[in-house]
């Protein structure tokens, strides 16, 4: 479990670069579809990258838990099929990593000072596990960029098969009528 501190100072990043998202992109408390991507893409990316509970994540865009859980359900969807949700969330859930993992290394910083007091092998140990996590987590994003591909390419292949054969049927009716004449 996080230290209140690190959730406290998380909330107050979070919050200030949700302000700052507000201000650029014009983001209204409506359902707009292009207000909701952003919030969706968000509060997925603050549940992913940051500590935070589904309320606090809610608190910041004025939304309750239910929305961010909701965001979450349909995260893997919009990521697949929305192509300005993907471009927004990969926009967004960079910044709240780099943000997260820059107040984490502040924190390992702090740590690693009183390191004579500490078990090393414990704070290897929490450290490892650390590591682990973030890899896991760029290996799942990558994992649903490469799926969200994959579903692109095989669209794009049945449409392209289906526009073959529309063609081999146009061309053989062009040659019946030439016939004809």
């Amino acid at each position: 479990m996080p230290k209140i501190e690190t959730l406290l100072d998380q909330y107050a990043i979070l919050e200030e670069y949700w302000d700052s998202l507000v201000q650029t992109h014009d983001i209204k408390a409506n359902r707009e579809e292009r207000n909701v991507m952003y919030r969706q893409a968000f509060s997925v990316a603050c549940r992913e990258y940051s500590n935070m509970s589904l309320k606090a994540i809610g608190k910041i865009i004025n939304r309750d838990h239910d929305t961010v859980l909701h965001a979450m359900r349909q995260h893997k969807n919009q990521y697949t099929f929305n192509q300005q949700y993907r471009h927004a969330y990969d926009a967004i859930s960079t910044i709240i990593a780099d943000k997260v993992d820059r107040q984490t290394e502040e924190i390992e910083a702090i740590m690693y000072k009183r390191l004579s007091k500490i078990d090393v092998q414990t704070y290897t140990d929490s450290m490892v596990s650390v590591y682990k996590s973030k890899l896991d987590r760029e290996q799942r994003k990558y994992e649903d960029k490469i799926d969200a591909l994959k579903s692109e390419l095989s669209i794009v292949s049945k449409a392209l098969r289906k526009s073959r054969r529309r063609e081999e049927k146009l061309n053989a009716e062009c040659l019946r009528l030439k016939n004809l004449l």
